[in-house]
């Protein structure tokens, strides 16, 4: 009788030794990511995102309507071009104010025009999914063009 109890409690021992290891080495995990995720300020996470988008603006300004990633490259898909810019022009704005580059501006201005043209154009979701930027842009600058494309966008609310 004294074996099999004595077999239990080592067995019962072990298994609660192994759940400790494991469940400090998951805890250390935890630790250490969360660690990492905050010592990356919002300024870096803004950084290094217009340098992803830096890879996925098309070099007239448009964007591609969505991308496929895995771990290794993002390709974009095969529907047609986005109709949204607006949060790309005021990352690239905030930037550029915030550091003085006025690559970022540059950026910020290419894409606008794309869609700034876009919404002449054609109207429609070209105009109303961007008037955030063109407020903007618009504040910035005092352009007239872009409070009339503002205007324009009314019509499809």
């Amino acid at each position: 009788m004294k074996k099999p109890l004595l077999l239990f409690i080592v067995f019962a021992v072990l298994l609660l030794l192994i759940w400790f290891s494991f469940s400090r080495k998951y805890q250390e995990t935890q630790e250490a990511n969360t660690n990492n995720i905050s010592e990356i300020s919002g300024f870096e996470i803004a950084k290094r995102s217009a340098l992803f988008l830096d890879k996925v603006v098309y070099s007239d300004g448009s964007l591609p309507y969505s991308l496929t990633c895995s771990e290794q490259s993002c390709l974009p898909s095969e529907h047609e071009e986005s109709q949204t810019g607006g949060h790309l022009v005021l990352l690239y704005h905030e930037l550029y104010k915030k550091t003085g580059d006025v690559s970022y501006r540059q950026k910020a201005d290419k894409i606008m025009e794309y869609f700034f043209n876009k919404c002449e154009e054609q109207g429609g979701n070209w105009c109303r999914w961007n008037t955030h930027a063109m407020m903007m842009y618009y504040n910035d600058t005092g352009d007239d063009r872009y409070r009339k494309a503002i205007l324009k966008s009314r019509d499809f609310y």
